[in-house]
């Protein structure tokens, strides 16, 4: 009897045993699946108000097991939480922001973003470059207008080698009086004016010395001949440029060689005779600058170029010469020079001297000649 009592307490005592073992398996998995679900809970951000209350011990194991999950930031949350007026936390200003959060929270820029970027800086730095060059233009300009307006002002004007007109008259029509401006005037315009006013300037020079000087220096044409066009006589140059009208005395006293023409359409001071055959003027033109170029053309009275094929001269008032074609005439002229060396010729006798063949030239002796 004692024996079975003895085994069934040891029986009963070894269920109790494992009771209690199954009890406190129970009691852990509890434990473990309480701390599971506040750890769920914190994840999903429930109210603290919505988790059920546990024991102290409990609580000391939940929070070890939330710091050991989410680290010492886990701390400040669960002991100085932010909520909204939902009662969900929020993040604090005050508390770092996690590297997942950096990461949501930091915009990726692709390269397209990349390239509106540099545009953007490109169109800044272009905007930046205008401005400033804006600026040193309108300086540049206010600077050039103040010396162009203050500095440069004419006060004297010098005309080197004029002797047909008077230097007031050039300063009215050339407009570079004092007080205008230094470069107020275009050289070459003036230049023109003033050879198209004034006919016997053959050459105009026009020289600015800053800061306030005008020099002139000009040429004046040599008058060579005349000729008489409607009555009326007009003096020229070597290059039957028109110098103005003058008499038939005033020409002879200056010697000057009387052109007989063929027909002439116009005749302007300053301007080239012009023909009224254009041909015509290139033969006239080659016999009048060997004329010019010539060591006798000094005791040439009268140059008939009326016909191009019978060219004819009066020379020294006594003599014809008859050169025939334009062709040699500077030959012809010196063949005529060296026939008058002669002393048939040295007691004034009136002569036709034909140069038309200067390998045969002839002459005639005549003094009883028209020469006009």
């Amino acid at each position: 009897m004692n024996n079975t009592n003895y085994a069934n307490s040891n029986a009963i005592s070894r269920y109790n045993n494992k009771s209690n073992k199954n009890f406190n398996s129970i009691n852990q998995n509890s434990a473990a699946l309480k701390n599971t679900n506040a750890h769920n809970d914190l994840k999903t951000r429930r109210p603290l108000r919505d988790i059920k209350q546990f024991s102290s011990a409990e609580n000391a194991q939940i929070k070890r097991n939330f710091q050991n999950s989410f680290g010492n930031n886990a701390k400040n949350i669960s002991s100085n939480p932010s909520r909204d007026k939902n009662g969900h936390r929020t993040r604090n200003s005050s508390q770092p922001m996690s590297e997942q959060a950096k990461k949501q929270n930091t915009r990726t820029f692709d390269s397209s973003d990349a390239q509106k970027l540099i545009k953007l800086r490109r169109i800044r730095k272009i905007r930046n470059f205008t401005l400033i060059a804006a600026t040193l233009l309108i300086i540049s300009i206010i600077a050039v207008f103040t010396v162009y307006e203050f500095l440069f002002v004419i006060k004297d004007v010098e005309v080197n080698g004029l002797t047909k007109y008077d230097e007031s008259e050039i300063m009215e029509i050339a407009d570079t009086v004092e007080g205008k401006n230094l470069y107020s005037f275009n050289v070459a315009q003036v230049q023109d004016k003033l050879v198209f006013y004034f006919p016997y300037l053959r050459t105009v020079d026009i020289n600015r010395v800053i800061p306030d000087t005008v020099v002139y220096n000009v040429s004046e044409e040599t008058p060579m001949y005349y000729t008489q066009v409607y009555g009326e006589y007009f003096i020229m140059n070597s290059e039957l440029k028109v110098l103005g009208s003058i008499t038939e005395e005033d020409a002879k006293s200056q010697s000057l060689i009387y052109l007989k023409l063929p027909e002439v359409k116009k005749a302007v001071a300053g301007r080239a005779i012009v023909l009224s055959d254009s041909r015509n003027e290139r033969y006239i033109r080659d016999v009048t600058a060997d004329v010019c170029s010539s060591q006798f053309y000094e005791n040439i009275n009268i140059i008939d170029l009326r016909d191009k094929f019978n060219i004819t001269m009066v020379y020294d008032e006594k003599y014809r010469l008859i050169f025939g074609s334009s062709e040699n005439i500077d030959i012809k002229l010196q063949t005529a020079g060296q026939i008058f060396l002669d002393p048939l010729f040295q007691n004034g006798n009136k002569a036709i001297v034909d140069l038309n063949d200067i390998t045969a030239s002839s002459v005639i002796i005549d003094n009883q000649i028209d020469l006009s």
